[in-house]
């Protein structure tokens, strides 16, 4: 079953008109600095930056650590980021960050979504198709929180039973954020999701809302394995 899941909401119209805004004013980012022990929100940081006036999604995979706590913590890994040399954007600025890790691999499809690989990523649920599922509004414009559609999908029956057999466990999640309220300006998705594998409806998720899809994992010392997937929304300026 899945995690029971503390919810913290803050409904704030403001929000959405950020939010609208956000893929408008990509364009007059200028990327972070070098970090010496970069983490999951600066390397958002600087995807969007190297991503900006272009009409790449992206999603970011990695394998992590277990915590030895005994609570179903994943911790980043370790990765090296270098500033980009010259004024690339696109791919080309993302592997130039990347240049001097070889855990890391940047690989771009034909539909324009980058995947980023840190490290060997156990993605067995990935594959598993998701047979037909219907988004609520709230789902339809908010790609994570609660009651978004990561959680959705996550849910989905299919879902479920893939990570039973394949010993996976998801990380406990904390929210506290702002809910997207539904506008008809505003990006979202469909009201249906058939017909594809959980890793393709991710990818409907980066297309659609200007930020990245992240699925992290870790693997235990019986084999098991915790898995925690979000999205990190970009900032505006």
């Amino acid at each position: 079953m899945k995690n029971i899941r503390t919810v913290i909401m803050l409904a704030l119209f403001a929000q959405a008109t950020v939010l609208l805004e956000t893929q408008k004013t990509m364009g007059n980012q200028t990327s972070p600095p070098v970090s010496n022990q970069p983490d999951e929100t600066y390397i958002i940081g600087r995807l969007q930056a190297a991503l900006s006036s272009t009409q790449f999604a992206v999603r970011l995979y990695y394998d992590g650590a277990c915590g030895t706590d005994g609570r179903n913590d994943l911790l980043f890994p370790p990765v090296t980021v270098l500033p980009a040399a010259g004024n690339e954007k696109g791919v080309a600025a993302i592997r130039e960050m990347f240049r001097d890790d070889k855990s890391v691999l940047v690989s771009v499809d034909s539909s324009n979504v980058v995947r980023i690989y840190i490290g060997h990523v156990y993605e067995p649920v990935l594959d598993t198709t998701v047979s037909s599922i219907k988004l609520t509004t709230t789902a339809q414009y908010n790609p994570g929180g609660p009651g978004g559609a990561i959680d959705l999908l996550e849910s989905a029956v299919s879902v479920q039973a893939a990570m039973r057999e394949f010993g996976i466990h998801q990380e406990p999640a904390f929210y506290i954020g702002l809910e997207q309220p539904p506008l008809r300006k505003g990006p979202h998705l469909p009201p249906k999701i058939s017909g594809v594998s959980l890793d393709q409806a991710l990818d409907a998720i980066s297309r659609t809302f200007p930020g990245v899809v992240v699925y992290g994992e870790c693997e235990n010392r019986d084999k098991s394995h915790i898995i925690d997937i979000n999205f990190d929304w970009f900032r505006s300026p």
